[in-house]
């Protein structure tokens, strides 16, 4: 088959962009979006009631480009409720979803859907960058390259970052309705590494914005001393645990691990949990692939100053 019938052949993709007030750093994202080497792609754009002057600029892209559709929410129903609007309009085989403040490398799209293979859900690296666009010389996985991916990966952190995602259209049955708690792509990781559909592309295709707009840096410097970050942290495990646990598809030996774990880590918090202490290290590996390399002593120590430091969250 040569280029010309591989381009005519390939699936239509669709990038879910959701936007809110997004005016200072959309028109660069959407160059990124629109000047992809995967040309066979759809912009679902739902914005979220934006105040600024980001509606006006989708309407110029969309004069410029017919690849771009936007639908306006009468009312802001928060990120979560706006990505899963954005996928659930989606017509494509694949779906990728991006920020709206991010610059994507020009093969972004083609890199991920040559490697997704059979699975459901493939995610990237990103590199950080400022507000003002300058490099940080940072990655968003540091140490990290999941060469299995497992659901236990998920019970702590969230590797699957939605602006470093595509998935198969096939996930949207097991993750739509997003979940109103928790966050929408630490969900979709999640499910998607249940079922053994899920694959990590060690490649940086993103430079991803940190600034104080984003969801998690507004919560971070919103609770911007130890204590209160560390309490920030518990509770958000905690729900994602909750929302985990309650995955209709789940096995009941899955269901009956996820529940002990929620229960054992919520208990945590009023003191010194053995039980936690255990399930924290029989399936360490799994919960902290980026510390799976270190010495059996410093895992333990690992797991003594997590249990102290969720103790003195009860107070």
């Amino acid at each position: 088959m040569n280029q010309s019938e591989q381009k005519e052949n390939a699936p239509l993709i669709s990038i879910a962009l959701c936007t809110y007030n997004g005016e200072r750093y959309l028109p660069l994202q959407l160059e990124s979006l629109l000047t992809q080497t995967y040309e066979n792609l759809e912009i679902i754009i739902v914005d979220d009631k934006s105040s600024d002057n980001t509606l006006e600029i989708v309407h110029d892209y969309m004069n410029r480009d017919s690849r771009i559709k936007l639908y306006k929410n009468e009312q802001n129903i928060g990120f979560n409720n706006n990505f899963g609007k954005a996928l659930s309009l989606a017509a494509g085989e694949f779906l990728a979803i991006s920020d709206q403040d991010d610059v994507w490398e020009k093969d972004k799209i083609e890199v991920l859907f040559n490697n997704i293979q059979d699975n459901w859900l493939i995610f990237s690296n990103s590199a950080l960058i400022d507000q003002d666009g300058v490099p940080l010389g940072e990655l968003l996985m540091k140490q990290v390259d999941l060469k299995q991916v497992d659901f236990k990966n998920f019970l702590f952190s969230n590797y699957t970052t939605g602006h470093t995602s595509m998935m198969h259209r096939d996930l949207l049955k097991y993750v739509l309705p997003i979940p109103e708690a928790g966050f929408y792509d630490w969900w979709i990781g999640f499910v998607a590494a249940y079922h053994n559909k899920a694959i990590f592309c060690n490649k940086v295709l993103t430079q991803h914005r940190v600034h104080k707009n984003s969801v998690i840096q507004e919560k971070l410097l919103s609770n911007a001393d130890k204590e209160s970050r560390s309490k920030l942290v518990f509770h958000v495990v905690q729900q994602q645990l909750n929302v985990f646990k309650n995955y209709a598809h789940l096995l009941p030996k899955d269901k009956i691990f996820l529940e002990e774990f929620e229960n054992a880590y919520s208990n945590g918090s009023k003191g010194f949990s053995f039980k936690l202490f255990w399930m924290y290290l029989k399936d360490f590996n799994q919960i902290h692939p980026d510390r799976k390399h270190k010495s059996f002593l410093s895992k333990v120590n690992y797991l003594r100053k997590i249990s102290r430091a969720k103790h003195s969250l009860s107070s």
